[in-house]
């Protein structure tokens, strides 16, 4: 056998798409496990934020989006709330109001206003009774409201994956093919450790290699510990540091950037690259642009010619504008895997480096149906 490799493996939302599963952001914030009515501005504000265009929408769109929420906000003498006083005051002194009000005629108005708002239900048209999904949580403080939207958008998230993970995955794909190619590299003697920012678990793999190689960058559904926030910032409204990944209670990062040093070789499959994830890529790929360091073999499956496009965007950010210098100096390739089916000759020219056998690698690489 060749030299023993060192081989890293990320992993984004596009592996999990690849594999057929509706991950997307679209796909959770249009389900009925998303918390899309509840009363606190953040959620207000996500639901105005892409209401055109949900569809364009990526993960690392919503961890950016929560920084511009507190940036849009944090100066204000102080923060809009989700309703108008008179409304906030209704729902905040409710059983008040109910027991005060004959059928509620004096406020007919207001409570039709709330019901076209998804805020109250009937719930019985004969007793004329009302029902107030989250009642309580109308007395609590903005702030407070914000902290808990978080939250719920963590834990309906674990469930949506959750389902998700018990339907089936697609197994003619790409993502799969570099599953077991990793796999047979680890069998071979080639070192490997898998870094997945996604929160699903990794199908198909052998038992050793995902318990003693498979990181879970930012948590993940099975241990119920997931991670959702901004990179780190300097936030003078310190109420808010929770929007931050590193002041969640799991941050915890595996070893990645030590990892990302010693590799010969780094596979990227499905991650954007993008700048809330800078502080575990960035200084790996200065490093690589400069000419006083090893050079690495770099490669990097996207969808199709649009991402790559903005792959590289985000190396050239990554790299401090060097971007020519990080190809110069290193082995770099970009694999689309929507081409993969008419064009399978540089992903089976990439697993073969890895298993050494040409009719294995065919064997990897998806197939027309």
């Amino acid at each position: 056998m060749a030299d023993p490799r060192n081989i890293v493996l990320i992993l984004g939302n596009g592996f999990d798409l690849d594999l057929g599963l509706r991950t997307s952001y679209k796909d959770f914030w249009e389900s009925d496990h998303c918390p899309k009515n509840y009363p606190a501005p953040l959620i207000a504000h996500l639901n105005e934020r892409w209401s055109d265009d949900l569809e364009a929408v990526k993960w690392y769109d919503l961890e950016n989006e929560l920084l511009e929420y507190y940036n849009d906000n944090y100066m204000k003498p102080e923060w809009d709330d989700v309703l108008t006083d008179e409304e906030m005051d209704f729902l905040r002194n409710y059983s008040a109001y109910e027991y005060t009000c004959h059928h509620y005629d004096d406020k007919i108005d207001l409570i039709n206003g709330l019901i076209e708002q998804g805020r109250i239900r009937i719930a019985h048209p004969m007793l004329q009774t009302l029902d107030i999904p989250y009642l309580e949580d109308y007395k609590l403080s903005i702030r407070d409201r914000d902290y808990i939207a978080l939250q719920l958008i963590k834990k309906n998230l674990c469930k949506y994956l959750s389902e998700l993970m018990k339907g089936e995955y697609n197994t003619n794909v790409s993502a799969l093919s570099i599953l077991r190619t990793v796999e047979e590299a680890h069998e071979k003697g080639h070192k490997v450790s898998i870094f997945t920012f996604n929160y699903t678990n990794l199908p198909y793999l052998d038992s050793e290699l995902k318990n003693k190689a498979v990181y879970y960058v930012h948590g993940s559904c099975k241990d119920g510990n997931i991670i959702i926030g901004t990179k780190d910032e300097d936030m003078p409204d310190t109420d808010y540091t929770f929007l931050q990944k590193a002041f969640d209670k799991n941050f915890n990062p595996p070893p990645i950037v030590s990892e990302l040093r010693n590799a010969t070789d780094v596979i990227i499959f499905g991650h954007s690259l993008g700048e809330n994830d800078s502080q575990y890529l960035k200084d790996f790929f200065v490093q690589q642009a400069s000419p006083s360091h090893q050079p690495k073999k770099i490669t990097i499956l996207t969808y199709d010619d649009f991402s790559e496009v903005d792959i590289k965007f985000s190396l050239q950010n990554l790299t401090g504008t060097r971007l020519s210098a990080l190809y110069a100096q290193n082995d770099v390739t970009i694999i689309k895997t929507a081409t993969v089916l008419d064009n399978p000759l540089p992903l089976r020219d990439l697993i073969n480096t890895y298993i050494g056998n040409v009719n294995r690698a065919n064997a990897l690489i998806p197939r027309k149906q």
